[in-house]
């Protein structure tokens, strides 16, 4: 099943060249912000020791500012939510309708903070429209410029990775940290938790996947394998479980489309990347 959106007027003001916006939305996405975040909350626990900065950190606060600042350049590049809507395949349709139905109702009527939680709901539509936002200004890009965007978060993963890595060989004495206990589940700067963490790692190790186990027949170890092994490393250490699931379903999905399986070579690449990385997290 493939789905077709029809032409409109792309710009480029801010990310340059159609060529080079790819490159720009992932050096914002996967460097710039995720260091942003690390550097606002750096913290050793499950919360800051500021009520406000937790509030923001809760409610992913620099992400949800720069998802709105991207689809407002997105809607000043001729992106027509009406008519990507109209192009989806009904059961999308269904599903997002499903979904926001869900996430509404269940914040009004279920939730202990009603308030807290559909502003949560309302922030699911903003991810909603960044993914439809991303998708409009980098349909224009090849594959190649795809490529680059992907290889530029697998770079930002490793920036994480490193400064990650430093905070936990170097943290401060136990009694400087609020509550005198450093929570290792939640002293990854920038992240709410480990298994947030995995989430971001899983979603980045899952597209490098698909570009192993589908890439040419002949094509060489390179980037792709290394950045797959960190972010299949990253993943299994932080033990999201879902994460994993994900990343076998997104397999899945791309097989059922793609209507064919891997390469053997592949296979058995992406099979050895994973056995080391899964030594590397134990």
């Amino acid at each position: 099943m493939s789905v077709s959106f029809p032409s409109s007027r792309i710009t480029a003001r801010t990310f340059g060249s159609v060529e080079s916006r790819a490159a720009w939305l992932g050096i914002a996405l996967g460097v710039v912000m995720p260091v942003v975040s690390a550097l606002a909350y750096p913290t050793y626990m499950h919360q800051m020791e500021v009520p406000a900065l937790e509030l923001s950190r809760l409610l992913e606060l620099p992400f949800v500012m720069f998802e709105l600042a991207i689809i407002f350049y997105a809607y000043r590049c001729g992106m027509d939510r009406s008519s990507m809507w109209q192009a989806l395949p009904r059961d999308i349709k269904v599903a997002v309708i499903a979904l926001l139905i869900g996430v509404f109702a269940s914040s009004a009527v279920l939730s202990a903070k009603p308030s807290f939680s559909l502003t949560m709901s309302l922030i699911t539509v903003v991810h909603l429209l960044f993914a439809l936002a991303t998708m409009h200004l980098l349909r224009a890009n090849s594959a190649r410029d795809r490529g680059v965007f992907l290889l530029i978060m697998g770079a930002g993963l490793g920036i994480m990775a490193t400064y990650t890595a430093w905070r936990f060989a170097f943290p401060p004495p136990a009694s400087e940290v609020m509550g005198g206990v450093i929570e290792w589940r939640s002293a990854i700067p920038g992240f709410i938790s480990v298994r947030h963490f995995g989430a971001w790692t899983g979603a980045i190790a899952a597209a490098f996947a698909i570009r192993i186990l589908y890439s040419r027949p002949d094509a060489p170890l390179g980037w792709d394998h290394l950045f797959y092994f960190l972010a299949a490393t990253l993943t299994i250490w932080s033990g999201t479980r879902a994460a994993i699931l994900a990343i076998v379903f997104a397999f899945a999905v791309i097989m059922l489309i793609q209507r064919r399986l891997p390469g053997v070579r592949d296979i058995g690449i992406a099979a050895i990347l994973t056995g080391l990385g899964m030594c590397f997290a134990w």
